[in-house]
């Protein structure tokens, strides 16, 4: 446009006869003096005339007065309105077409002051940010081109302004107006906003169907995100993040130690992130430069930033990439090459320097029970310990046991690195509580090591170490529980010695075979159901897993599901209490049959000594050992019968209600284990005889 504009100035010749200033139906005459203004024009500042009269205006007046409008000043016939448009006044006697016209140009005028305003809107402001700064400056740049565009004219006016109608004016000033319209949206559209945000907006007003106005729009844009890409460069590949406008899509808390750094320390803003970069971009952008941090800040590694750069040719040509290239279509096979580079050196850091999964074995083997040989003889040295009160424990002396414990089994072959962070911890002691209730193993994690093995994670491995030695003490009782049956039967109970012990003896077996089922079910549920899938899946996904962030979540997934097909997590809290009642009536059972074996073991040994008529033996050692043996038929017998009758009684209520919660559980393993539990149907039949012996009583009852 500019160059028709000069070079229609050049081919036509200048017309020296001056022209009047206006006419009317009566003729006037200059009755004022001229003066030239900045641009050279004439303006009539000393003529005076009315307003209120309609005047019939030449085209070279009005077009006089356009030139003023375009750069945001008033003239004498087109003035600003209240909303800030420009319009011709309504007394000047044109013709309504005419008119139009020059409302259609002065709007240029307008759309220009509101460019211009929002111009010094983002350089007054420094909070506004480099990219807002850049986006304004690229909007001068378009003003400086109006600008030349509107010298032109006043050149043409002055060398040849006959020639210059109302028409051409219009049309030369189409394609002006169309993108200065354009402009004006985009900057009412980017008005408070700065960063990510701003890039977005003008990403979505490029999208235009107009190859000019698309090309206009696509050249902002680029000029707009030069701030970003030196932020990316500096992020990744240096892990740097100077942003103190905040404008980057990543956050950082300073505050934050080095320990949780890639937990807590940088973040995504979701609203800073451009259009033009998409989520999943901005993840790896993000997971990239915490990297770079992470391995220099917690794993001492200072060559990360080298290495990614090396495997993409040097900093040089990323920099020309991403300066020169839009983001849109060249930023992702910068950051897939820099992504994977950095994430392997950092997992490879992570298994080679800190021996990750080493750790995550001895997670296994200690605090999920895995090392079967060392639990076993653990519980056989802790026994007496754990069976006092739970204030009359020591940690020194639980320490020592331990060590004789790894000394003793294949646990000393464990590295020293492993096994120094093994340790005992002793919870919260509740009144009533004892050795069993308090008891703990603990594995202590920290540097690198701390971002996957959380304090959360240790946690929840505390609570599954928990509900395992619990179920591992029943399942320890129950078999002491069998030995010192099978010990009774041959040394007390067989033949024809204490034949009156023998039916409650054979109670007590035929429970303690329904307790030994149960237990064996939740035991084999619990290592093979749970822990070894589990552990499957969490060993195929950490031996794939690209990044830190999916070890984390791979581990995380892992406890999650030991959790919940554990009965640990809070809609499970139900089922788990009910769990837990049949564990404490199985521990009493275990108590109750203690009991009995020892008094029938006392009682047996009386009457061997009677037996024997040892010398020396008085009357009175005779009445005692009688009354011994009369206080256990009258008082511990009856005790135990009628202890077993209800704990059987209960026992069996109990694991009826806690097969119908399972069978109803959400979690289809759990489903699957109320069917193990009652393989056979028994618990059915004789749920289904309890409902029908009830449902009688009822009906009886109401007869009578």
């Amino acid at each position: 446009l500019m160059d028709r504009v000069e070079s229609m100035a050049l081919s036509r010749p200048a017309v020296t006869q001056q022209q009047p200033e206006f006419t009317t139906d009566r003729t006037l005459v200059d009755r004022g003096s001229r003066k030239l203004d900045t641009f050279g024009l004439t303006r009539f500042d000393s003529m005076e005339f009315d307003l209120d009269v309609s005047y019939e205006l030449s085209e070279s007046h009005l077009i006089r007065d356009l030139v003023y409008v375009l750069q945001g000043i008033e003239g004498r016939f087109v003035k600003r309105t209240a909303d800030g448009n420009y319009r011709c006044l309504p007394g000047v006697g044109i013709a309504s077409s005419t008119r139009t016209s020059v409302n259609r140009v002065a709007e240029l005028g307008w759309l220009y002051g509101r460019i211009t305003r929002y111009i010094e809107t983002i350089r007054s402001d420094t909070l506004q940010g480099l990219i807002a700064q850049s986006f304004a400056a690229a909007l001068q740049e378009e003003i400086t081109e109006y600008f030349r565009l509107v010298a032109l004219l006043e050149s043409q006016l002055l060398s040849n302004h006959q020639d210059l109608t109302l028409k051409q004016l219009t049309v030369w000033l189409l394609e002006p107006l169309q993108r200065f319209a354009i402009l004006s949206s985009l900057c009412e559209a980017c008005r408070g906003k700065k960063g990510g945000a701003l890039l977005s907006v003008i990403h979505a007003f490029s999208c235009h169907g107009d190859p000019s106005v698309k090309r206009c729009l696509e050249g902002l844009l680029r000029a707009a995100s030069i701030p970003l890409r030196s932020l990316l460069m500096a992020w990744m590949f240096h892990g740097e993040l100077e942003d103190s406008s905040h404008e980057m899509f990543i956050a950082a808390n300073p505050s934050t130690p080095n320990e949780r750094l890639w937990n807590d320390k940088y973040t995504l803003r979701s609203a800073m992130i451009p259009s033009v970069i998409t989520r999943d971009q901005a993840e790896k952008i993000l997971t990239l430069g915490k990297s770079i941090n992470f391995l220099r800040r917690c794993c001492g590694k200072r060559t990360t930033e080298s290495m990614a750069l090396q495997s993409l040719g040097g900093l040089d040509q990323v920099a020309g990439q991403l300066v020169a290239l839009e983001l849109e279509d060249h930023l992702q096979p910068i950051v897939d090459k820099a992504y994977n580079e950095v994430s392997k050196q950092l997992l490879d850091v992570l298994h080679t320097d800190f021996h990750f999964i080493d750790h995550l074995y001895a997670l296994r083997r200690y605090l999920l029970l895995g090392q079967g040989d060392f639990i076993r003889h653990l519980m056989d040295l802790l026994l007496v310990e754990l069976e006092k009160p739970a204030s009359s424990l020591y940690r020194h002396s639980l320490s020592g046991v331990l060590e004789t414990a790894i000394r003793a089994t294949n646990a000393q072959f464990d590295k020293p690195e492993v096994l120094s962070r093994l340790d005992i911890r002793l919870l919260e002691v509740s009144p009533g509580d004892t050795g069993w209730d308090v008891f703990s193993l603990d594995y202590h994690v920290n540097g690198p090591l701390a971002t996957v093995f959380t304090t959360e994670s240790v946690r929840q491995y505390l609570r599954i170490f928990n509900f395992l030695w619990r179920a591992k003490r029943v399942e320890y009782g129950l078999a002491a529980g069998w030995r010192a049956a099978m010990s009774a039967g041959h040394r007390h109970l067989g033949g024809t010695q204490l034949p009156d012990l023998k039916p409650e003896c054979r109670r007590l077996h035929c429970l303690r075979e329904r307790m030994v089922h149960f237990v064996q079910q939740i035991q084999y549920y619990m290592a093979f159901e749970v822990m070894e899938s589990a552990w499957a899946d969490l060993e195929r996904q950490v031996a794939a897993a690209p990044d830190l962030d999916h070890v984390i979540a791979a581990h995380q997934e892992f406890l999650e599901t030991i959790t919940v097909r554990s009965l640990l997590d809070e809609a499970s809290s139900t089922e788990l209490t009910h769990l837990r009642t049949i564990f404490d009536l199985i521990v009493q059972f275990h108590d109750l049959q203690q009991d009995f074996y020892q008094g029938a073991a006392a009682v047996r040994d009386l009457q061997l000594r009677a037996a024997e008529l040892q010398p020396g033996r008085s009357d009175a050692d005779l009445q005692t050992d009688r009354a011994i043996e009369r206080r256990f038929y009258k008082e511990t017998l009856p005790y135990v019968a009628r202890e077993t009758v209800v704990i059987h009684q209960s026992y069996v209520n109990a694991v009826l209600k806690f097969i119908r919660m399972l069978h109803r559980h959400h979690e289809d393993s759990l489903r699957l284990l109320s069917f193990r539990l009652d393989f056979n149907g028994h618990y059915k039949r004789a749920d289904s005889a309890h409902g029908q012996k009830s449902r009688k009583h009822k009906y009886t009852t109401k007869s009578d």
